[in-house]
This record gives C-alpha cells, sequence and structure tokens, in this order.
C-alpha cells in the first residue's frame, strides 16, 4: 500500500458515500491512542460554508468536497509524568488509520497538516484547546 499512495491535487466533485464515510471514521475511532483516552477529533466539513472557509484559509484542500480536519483536544488527552502530551500522536494515528480505510475503499487522500487549521479549530474548540493531526 506505502509503495501505491499518492498525494492526490485533483478530486471528483462528488461526496464520499456515506456507508465509505462511517467506515473511514469508525477507522479513526478505533485507533489506538495513549491509555485508550482517545483524544482524536474529526471535523467533517462538507457544506459549501465550510468548505469555502476551508479554501479561503489555506490552497492545500486544493478541489476536494469533503475535508476532514483531523485535531485532538487537549484537555482529554494522556500526560506522562513528565508532561509529555499524546495528543498529537494519538490524532495522527488515527489520521493514519483514516487514510489506509480510504485506500481500501478506492478512495484517495491528501495529508496536510497545520497549515492555517487552528482558524477553524478555535472556532470549535476555543483558542488553544486543540491540535491538528500531521505536519
Amino acid at each position: 500500500m506505502t509503495r501505491e499512495r499518492w498525494s492526490v491535487r485533483k478530486f471528483k466533485p462528488e461526496q464520499i458515500l456515506p456507508e465509505h464515510m462511517e467506515r473511514i471514521l469508525e477507522a479513526g475511532r478505533n485507533a489506538p491512542s495513549a491509555c485508550n483516552y482517545q483524544p482524536q477529533r474529526v471535523l467533517v466539513l462538507q457544506s459549501d460554508e465550510a468548505i469555502a472557509t476551508v479554501r479561503a484559509i489555506t490552497h492545500w484542500a486544493f478541489n476536494a468536497p469533503t475535508v476532514l480536519l483531523v485535531c485532538a483536544d487537549l484537555a482529554e488527552s494522556w500526560k506522562n509524568v513528565d508532561g509529555a502530551d499524546s495528543a498529537e500522536v494519538d490524532a495522527t494515528i488515527a489520521l493514519d488509520h483514516m487514510m489506509m480505510e480510504a485506500y481500501w475503499r478506492w478512495l484517495v487522500s491528501l495529508c496536510r497538516g497545520r497549515i492555517g487549521a487552528f482558524r477553524v479549530l478555535e472556532a470549535r474548540f476555543g483558542p488553544r484547546r486543540a491540535k491538528t493531526a500531521a505536519r
């Protein structure tokens, strides 16, 4: 699989079928996380307004009709005794599982991280309470 995947720059205009989306989100929910705290959150952005907002923030959404913004709630992530936070790693593992599920459904994906996403996240979770997955 890793030799066959690529980062797509042009998408078909059709939305992902609901049964495919359900399985992709399920893969993210089933992903392992530190101490099983499951801090990952996925924002499914499909409305014209949501997609327009994403495209206004970053050009990396290209023409994708659906954007999954994967992040982690810092208030719910596991921290070790040294203060290291598992949030980013947990969210990235969930993202990886979701991308693998998409691949097995013959769907293509593009992974981009932190590119202007904090404006979207802060609107949903409040200032500095969320962290995006990937880099």
